[in-house]
């Protein structure tokens, strides 16, 4: 049996004058063993779930014919863990737990049992789940609630949570402090998305804005609710909530991620205090940005970032990031990749040299991706003498889907497909991990961006009329 852990060894010298004396310490660690029932597989994934910055650890556990497993899991402090086989759990894990899992796949979440040391935080956890299915319809329905349904609903939820931790025997100290704030943190996510959603699920032209209802328990300098998914999860939002509604009400371009990304970190200084929370949303908003704009114009910030003592913490996460993206700067080969038409005839991306591509990657499911292609048949009818191609690559999973959307929707430009979807050349190579992802690629098949702007952006046509010999074909 392959144990989840080999426990390390960690050598620490300790050296005085000329004495020199060894000491060895052992990580601490809880143990957990059990059994899968109708397992899907051979082994189970177990992930410590920490904030932006702390590093994660993972592990996996591998289980025997009959679905038993058994090990170890690096634990220096109690910590939630997420268990993956099929489906997931979410434990909480503190040194020298020895905790015993029981549960059938066929019917994860109801019969999912913890026993030994460590069982009642994780039993707490379960009911928890447990009581959210039962209690709190799924987004659609309870957005489309009005608004006093909807406010009495999450707030009798939120009350049972609050009398079920209070009354739940034998949770420790810290566990209950976490989970008070995650409850409460929980409350102010849902009740914060309510005007966006419901309008969203409704299609009402105007929802009423009901911050007040919450904001005057939420405490946006509280650097010490940084371990608190929910409340990071709260602040993030609320720094986009107020950064859009800025643009919006200046009638600035909504479709500009940089000045999106730009103006957030001005509303960082606006609406924090606290030099932690600060520290950590200013981190957050450059790992994002390289994330998922790419790296380019970012050096100066990514520079001062690495200079500055405070954001050490958090240029593990940054740098990898920066890696990813690095091979797709400006003036980068484009990686090639094969693609194939309606007819079924090949094509790969080096066959249109001498033109400028501008690359569309989208999915017949993809609300955004469709949202934008009435933007970008107008571009390719004021464009349709340059010398620029307008290709539209689908990452759909079955090419019958594409196809019959094309045909029947008569789409223009270079339609095409490439097979593997998400894990294909295309996806990987370029780290597209969302839609639609445009990309512009000169006539020598150099990136231009890896993450162009929208055709509905107001300012691509002035980026197409800058393209050096774009008007000759």
């Amino acid at each position: 049996m392959k144990q989840l852990l080999t426990l390390s060894l960690i050598l620490c010298v300790f050296i005085a004058c000329k004495n020199t004396s060894t000491t060895q310490e052992v990580l601490s660690t809880a143990k957990l063993k059990g059994k899968i029932i109708n397992p899907v597989g051979k082994q189970i994934t177990l992930t410590s779930i920490v904030p932006f910055g702390e590093k994660s650890s993972t592990d996996t556990l591998l289980l025997d014919d009959e679905g038993n497993f058994e090990g170890e899991f690096i634990v220096e402090k109690p910590q939630y863990v997420r268990l993956n086989h099929k489906e997931y759990a979410t434990l909480y894990l503190t040194p020298n737990d020895e905790l015993n899992i029981t549960v059938n796949i066929d019917s994860f979440d109801e019969t999912i049992v913890y026993t030994g040391k460590g069982a009642d935080a994780n039993n707490y956890l379960k009911d928890k789940v447990l009581l959210e299915e039962d209690k709190l319809p799924g987004v659609k329905d309870l957005y489309s609630l009005e608004y006093n349904d909807f406010k009495e609903k999450i707030g009798t939820y939120k009350e049972i949570q609050e009398t079920r931790l209070t009354a739940f025997k034998g949770l420790s100290t810290d566990f209950i402090k976490s989970e008070k704030r995650n409850n409460q943190y929980k409350w102010v996510n849902l009740m914060s998305r309510y005007s966006r959603y419901h309008k969203h699920f409704t299609k009402k032209e105007e929802v009423e804005d009901n911050s007040k209802d919450y904001m005057d328990i939420v405490d946006l300098n509280d650097a010490s609710s940084l371990q608190s998914m929910e409340y990071t999860m709260f602040i993030g939002e609320y720094l986009s909530n107020e950064t859009t509604k800025h643009i919006k009400e200046n009638e600035l371009d909504e479709s500009d991620s940089n000045l999106y990304f730009k103006t957030s970190n001005i509303f960082i200084s606006k609406l924090f205090k606290n030099d932690k929370i600060k520290t950590f949303l200013e981190a957050k908003n450059l790992h994002d940005r390289i994330k998922y704009l790419g790296v380019n114009g970012v050096d100066s910030d990514y520079e001062k970032f690495k200079s500055k003592e405070k954001y050490k913490p958090y240029l593990a996460s940054i740098n990898e990031q920066y890696d990813k993206w690095a091979p797709l700067k400006t003036g980068a080969l484009a990686k090639d990749f094969e693609i194939v038409d309606l007819e079924g005839q090949k094509k790969k991306l080096s066959d249109y040299r001498g033109k400028y591509v501008y690359i569309d990657v989208w999915a017949t499911w993809c609300g955004p991706c469709r949202g934008e292609i009435p933007h970008l048949e107008k571009l390719q009818e004021e464009y349709e003498d340059k010398n620029i191609v307008f290709m539209s690559v689908s990452i759909d999973n079955k090419k019958e889907t594409w196809a019959r959307m094309v045909k029947d929707k008569k789409m223009k430009g270079e339609q095409v497909f490439i097979e593997g979807a998400w894990n294909s050349s295309l996806a990987k190579d370029y780290n597209i991990g969302s839609i639609p992802r445009f990309m512009l690629i000169d006539k020598e098949g150099k990136i231009i961006s890896a993450n162009e702007k929208r055709p509905s952006s107001k300012s691509i046509r002035a980026l197409f009329n800058g393209l050096d010999g774009i008007a000759m074909r």
